[in-house]
C-alpha cells in the first residue's frame, strides 16, 4: 500500500521548489534464498511486513544564462516502491549549474553523493563540462568526471526499456504491466533477487567491499539531421588514476525520428565495461543493450506501439544474462453515442530469450454519463503470464479484474452509490512444480448520501460494505469475510468551525482460525473539530475509541493538527497522534496510528474536467 504527498511553490518568476513525501506499507515472501514481492506457494516460505517512509526536495531555477537545480531525496530502511526510483536506505544529494557564455558556449557542473546504510556503502562524482553549439543542427560537448566508490552500491547495466533517447535513464520504470528488464532486481538488503511475479529470478552472490575510483572523459555529439531526426553519440573512458584502467569504457548511440504528427520511431544501443551507469562503476560489469519502438497516435483517443528489447549482460554478481524481447499494445477509446463511451486495450510481450514469463493482457470498460440524474462505469480486464519452461511444472497465471460502479440522484438531497471490485488469480504450479492455489480479493459498497441543496451546514453519509478475501497461494495467506457498517456526519455551525463524527462497526469471520475464535467484533467512535484560525490557516484535533467485546478491549487515539488553504478547495494539513492503535477495516481514510502524518483535502464535482465546456467555464467564449 503507498500513500504519497507532493507539494509545488512557485518562488519566483523562474524558481520553483517541489517537495514530496511518501509511506508504504509491504510485504514480502522468502524462500530458498529468494525474496518475492507476491506469495510463490513453496513450503517453508516465511512472510514479513514492513513500513517505511521516504522524502524528496528539489529547488530549481532557470533563465536566459542559468540553470540550476538542487536535489535531495532519502528512502527508509523499509520503504518499498520499485517504481519510485529509490531503494530502501538509500540516499542522493546533487547539484547541478550550467551557464549560458555566449549564444554558442555554455560551461557547466554537476556533483552526486549517493549512500545507502544498509549496505554501508557510498558514491561520489563530479562532472566538469563545456557544450559548443557548432551550429543550428550540430552541438558538441566534452566533460571530465571524478566517481570515488566505497562498498557496493547497486547498479544498472540496461538501456532504458521506454522511449528515452541519448542521454536518457538507465533504470526503467516501464515494462508490461510491471515486468520486462527489470522484473527481477537485487535486493540491497540481503543481496538476493526480489521478483515482482513469483516465482522468476536468480541469487547472486553476496555482494563484495569494495573500493573504487575512475577518472573518465566524455566526448559528445547532438545533429539534428532533419526537422524531424535527431541523432546521438557518447564516447566515454577512463583516464589517468583509474582503478579500473583502460577497461573503463562505454559508447551509446541513439536516435529519434518523428514520422507524422502523431508518430515517431526511437532508437538506443549502448555498449559498456565497468561504467554500469553514467554514475556508478563495476569493472566486472559488461553489457549490451539495444532498444528500439515506434508509437503512434493514430486516432483522437487511440494509440498504438511497439517495442523491441536486446540485452546481453555479463557480471560478477548475476549469472551471464540474456533477454530479447517485443511489447506490443494497442488502446482505445469509442464514443458511441453523446454521454456513452467504451474503451479497450491490448498488451503483449513476447520473451525471444531470457528467462522472463511471456505475457498478454486484454481490457475492456463501459461509462455512461448521458442522463444528468445517474452514471454508471464497468470495466474488465484479464492478464495472463505464460508458462516458464525452464522451471519444472505449469507456472501460467492468470487474472481478473472487474470493477462495477453507478451513482443515481433520488430527489434534491439524496444520491445512492454502489460499486463493486473482484480480483481473482488463478495459479497453477510454483518453481518447484508442486500444485499452488488460488486468491480472491472482493470488496463491494452501498452508500446513501445526504447533502441538503438548501442548507450547507450539515451532510452525511450511510455506508455498508462486503469484504472478502482468500489466498490459498500460500500457507499463511488471509481468508476472511467482513461485513462493516458506518455513519458519517459533517457539521459547519458558522464560519469558522468545522466538526465531523463518525461511528462505525464490523463483524470479521476469519476462516483459518480454531473454532470459537473465528468470529471478532469491534465498532468505532471518532470525531474531529477544527478552527479557522485566518482564512488559509486553520488549527484542529481529534479523538477515536475502538472497543471490541472479545476481551472487552479498548484502544484509542488522540491527536492535534494545523492545516493551511494551498489553493481554492485543496487542503494540507500536518498532524500528531499522542496514543493510536491500527485496524484494518474501520480506521477508514482516518489516521489513527501514533505518530506523526500528513492529511491532503479536495474538495471537486464532475465539472472538475470540464475546463473546456463553455457552459462550465464562464470564462471562454459562448
Amino acid at each position: 500500500r503507498l500513500q504519497s504527498l507532493s507539494a509545488s511553490v512557485k518562488l519566483g518568476q523562474n524558481t520553483r521548489m517541489v517537495a514530496e513525501v511518501a509511506h508504504t506499507d509491504s510485504t514480502s515472501y522468502q524462500v530458498n534464498g529468494q525474496v518475492f514481492t507476491t506469495p510463490s506457494g513453496q513450503a517453508g516460505e516465511l512472510s514479513s511486513s514492513a513500513s517505511g517512509r521516504a522524502a524528496r526536495i528539489a529547488l530549481a531555477h532557470k533563465d536566459e544564462q542559468w540553470d540550476a537545480s538542487l536535489e535531495w531525496q532519502r528512502a527508509g530502511a523499509e520503504f518499498n516502491n520499485s517504481a519510485s526510483g529509490i531503494s530502501p536506505g538509500h540516499s542522493d544529494l546533487g547539484v547541478k549549474l550550467a551557464h549560458k557564455l555566449s549564444p554558442d558556449w555554455t560551461v557547466y557542473g554537476n556533483a552526486l553523493r549517493s549512500q545507502d546504510t544498509l549496505v554501508a556503502a557510498k558514491r561520489d562524482v563530479a562532472r566538469l563540462g563545456l557544450q559548443f553549439k557548432a551550429s543550428e543542427r550540430l552541438t558538441l560537448d566534452a566533460s571530465l568526471q571524478h566517481i570515488k566508490e566505497d562498498g557496493d552500491l547497486a547498479n544498472g547495466s540496461l538501456v532504458a526499456g521506454n522511449s528515452a533517447v541519448l542521454p536518457g535513464g538507465q533504470n526503467p520504470n516501464g515494462g508490461f504491466f510491471g515486468f520486462g528488464n527489470n522484473n527481477s532486481a537485487i535486493s540491497p538488503i540481503s543481496g538476493t533477487s526480489v521478483t515482482a511475479f513469483a516465482p522468476v529470478g536468480s541469487t547472486p552472490a553476496a555482494p563484495a567491499n569494495i573500493h573504487l575510483d575512475a577518472n573518465t572523459l566524455a566526448l559528445g555529439l547532438s545533429y539534428q539531421a532533419s526537422a524531424n531526426w535527431r541523432l546521438n553519440a557518447l564516447v566515454e573512458g577512463a583516464i589517468g588514476g583509474s582503478s579500473g584502467g583502460s577497461r573503463q569504457h562505454r559508447f551509446e548511440l541513439g536516435t529519434q525520428y518523428q514520422l507524422s504528427e502523431r508518430s515517431r520511431a526511437y532508437a538506443r544501443y549502448e555498449n559498456q565495461t565497468g561504467l554500469a551507469s553514467r554514475y556508478s562503476l563495476n569493472p566486472a560489469e559488461k553489457s549490451n543493450a539495444f532498444v528500439a519502438g515506434v508509437e503512434s497516435s493514430y486516432l483522437p483517443g487511440a494509440s498504438v506501439f511497439t517495442e523491441y528489447r536486446l540485452r546481453d549482460a555479463v557480471s560478477s554478481d548475476l549469472a551471464n544474462a540474456r533477454d530479447l524481447q517485443l511489447a506490443s499494445g494497442l488502446r482505445n477509446t469509442w464514443n458511441l453515442a453523446e454521454g456513452v463511451a467504451a474503451s479497450t486495450n491490448a498488451e503483449y510481450l513476447h520473451v525471444f530469450d531470457g528467462k522472463q514469463q511471456k505475457g498478454v493482457a486484454l481490457a475492456g470498460g463501459l461509462d455512461y454519463t448521458a442522463n444528468p440524474l445517474w452514471k454508471a462505469s464497468a470495466k474488465l480486464e484479464w492478464r495472463r503470464l505464460f508458462d516458464n519452461r525452464s522451471e519444472p511444472g505449469n507456472q501460467t497465471q492468470d487474472q481478473w479484474l472487474n470493477t462495477l460502479s453507478v451513482a443515481k440522484k433520488l430527489d434534491r438531497d439524496w444520491t445512492v452509490l454502489a460499486r463493486n471490485y473482484l480480483l481473482y488469480t488463478r495459479n497453477h504450479d510454483n518453481s518447484s512444480g508442486a500444485p499452488q492455489g488460488s486468491s480472491l480479493q472482493e470488496r463491494a459498497q452501498l452508500g446513501f448520501a445526504w447533502r441538503p441543496v438548501d442548507n450547507n451546514r450539515v451532510n452525511g453519509l450511510a455506508r455498508y460494505e462486503f469484504k472478502n478475501v482468500r489466498d490459498d497461494a500460500q500457507s499463511t495467506g488471509e481468508s476472511y469475510t467482513a461485513h462493516i457498517v458506518s455513519a458519517h456526519l459533517d457539521y459547519h455551525p458558522s464560519r469558522p468551525w468545522w466538526m465531523t463524527g463518525r461511528v462505525a462497526a464490523k463483524t470479521n469471520h476469519e476462516r483459518r482460525l480454531p473454532q470459537g475464535q473465528q468470529t471478532y467484533n469491534a465498532w468505532l467512535l471518532s470525531g474531529r473539530v477544527v478552527y479557522d484560525i485566518t482564512e488559509n490557516w486553520d488549527i484542529g484535533v481529534l479523538a477515536s475509541w475502538l472497543h471490541s467485546p472479545q476481551g472487552g478491549t479498548s484502544q484509542y487515539a488522540r491527536g492535534v493538527e494545523a492545516g493551511y488553504l494551498v489553493k481554492e478547495n485543496l487542503w494540507l494539513s500536518v498532524g500528531y497522534n499522542m496514543t493510536g492503535f491500527s485496524e484494518r477495516d474501520l480506521s477508514g481514510a482516518d489516521y489513527t496510528a501514533k505518530g506523526v502524518y500528513l492529511r491532503l483535502r479536495f474538495k471537486f464535482d464532475e465539472n472538475l474536467f470540464k475546463g473546456s465546456d463553455p457552459a462550465v467555464n464562464r470564462s471562454l467564449a459562448r
